[in-house]
């Protein structure tokens, strides 16, 4: 910019020098007079420039001091105002907890003198003071404490195990369990709503005490807290109901648990014909080869029903040819066992594999049936939600169960199947090195 502006002021001055005199020309000195002049000018400016430049620079720093002393002690303002908050807010807490508290006592204490009636006269509690409201609410309480333990009879009705209404002596012990004494048996009851007890057990020992108003020192009862409500024995889950909670899923998983054990019992048949019992013969038919009796090898050799024994065999029908004759034969005799050997191994690991995602289905499909059924009924009934839930619950336990137990069958027999097919290379290799090694070389 200061270059252009130079040559504006040179272009000038040029301009107002031809101006006076267009035929004259300037001389030298003028124009390098002119120039000089023109140089001091732009010197000063550029030299006022400089100074209202660190003018500004000054004044900036200053206020950038001022602004950032000025956040600090915003900031710190600002940590003492929150730390303030936190223990106003903590103690809003602490006094709305104690008021919840307060609102829970006071309900409590109403609930508990509106239950409390007066035994003499037809007055309610809530007609008296507090005070005497709760001393007589615990006067009552503690009476009622100490006719729990007695025993008392009295003549009633009750309904045998077959529901049939029966008459007889009721036995109660105090408000928690009551008895019933028909012809000399006593029976332990047991509330079935609205009022009414049924049989629950027969008592053969302790008829006596009860009788005669006494608390044996063992007793066997049914202990309730309200008779009005019905007791429901709850029915012991077979294993039918667990599968049937599983639903369709549940029983897919069940065959294919069914199957891998199937198969996995027949693959640990074919391993354990397939592996040599006892290595004696083996020995004896290396021994063989390498005193130069092929023949009598090859005969122990057709005794051994087992895979190494017929790796070996094939050898031996091929050690007099050539060398890759040789090994091919035995890549051969080795791969024709491996592909029986290998039976079945793949279809344990897939179903091991498979069985917890068939679970995960049906846990998605159960939560599904659930939610189908909130958006029908709500929540209010948690037996219609109890199905779906089940499915879920159920697949994944059965999943697991099906693929924990296949996996690890699966990696043993994988093993075994390995054991297997080194030793046939093993024996397959001492083998062709003893009939190297052999006393008489046949040529």
């Amino acid at each position: 910019m200061k270059l252009i502006r130079n040559i504006i002021l040179l272009c000038l001055v040029s301009g107002s020098l031809f101006a006076e005199d267009k035929k004259k020309v300037p001389k030298v000195d003028e124009l390098t007079e002119a120039y000089q002049r023109e140089i001091l000018f732009l010197s000063s400016y550029k030299k006022e420039l400089v100074e209202k430049k660190e003018a500004m620079q000054a004044s900036l720093g200053r206020k950038v001091k001022e602004a950032t002393a000025e956040l600090d002690q915003m900031e710190t303002k600002w940590l003492k105002m929150q730390a303030s908050n936190e223990i106003l807010m903590q103690r809003l807490g602490d006094i709305e907890r104690d008021f919840e508290n307060r609102e829970e006592n006071r309900e409590l204490l109403q609930t508990t003198l509106k239950q409390a009636e007066l035994s003499e006269g037809e007055k309610k509690v809530e007609e008296l003071g507090l005070l005497e409201n709760l001393k007589l609410t615990f006067d009552q309480a503690l009476v009622s404490l100490n006719n729990s333990t007695e025993v008392t009879s009295q003549p009633g009705k009750f309904y045998d195990k077959s529901g049939q209404e029966q008459e007889g002596q009721i036995i109660a012990l105090g408000s928690v369990a009551k008895f019933a004494d028909k012809n000399g048996k006593v029976a332990s009851l047991y509330p079935s709503g609205g009022g009414h007890f049924r049989v629950w057990s027969w008592l053969d020992a302790s008829s006596g005490a009860l009788k005669n108003g006494k608390i044996p020192e063992t007793l066997s009862f049914f202990l309730y807290e309200n008779p009005d409500k019905e007791f429901t024995a709850q029915k012991e889950k077979t294993w039918m109901d667990t599968m049937k909670a599983g639903g369709l899923i549940g029983w897919v998983i069940l065959v294919m648990g069914v199957f891998a054990l199937i198969i996995s019992g027949v693959r640990m048949a074919l391993l354990n014909k397939a592996e040599p019992k006892k290595t004696q013969n083996l020995e004896e038919a290396l021994s063989r080869v390498r005193e130069n009796d092929l023949d009598g090898a090859q005969h122990i050799l057709l005794s051994e029903n087992n895979a190494v024994g017929r790796v070996l065999s094939k050898t031996l029908s091929f050690l007099r040819s050539e060398p890759q004759k040789v090994e091919d034969a035995i890549m051969e005799a080795i791969l024709k066992e491996s592909k029986i050997i290998d039976r079945f191994g793949v279809v344990i690991l897939v179903i091991a594999s498979v069985a917890p995602l068939m679970g995960l289905l049906g846990t998605v499909t159960g939560m599904i049936s659930t939610f189908d059924i909130i958006t029908l009924y709500g929540t209010g009934n948690p037996k219609l939600l109890s199905g779906g839930i089940s499915e879920a619950l159920v697949t994944t336990m059965f999943g697991l169960i099906v693929a924990i137990p296949a996996l690890l069958i699966g990696q043993f027999l994988s093993a075994k199947t390995e054991g297997i097919k080194s030793d046939m290379e093993k024996w397959a290799l001492a083998t062709c090195n003893a009939f190297k090694n052999r006393g008489d070389k046949v040529s």
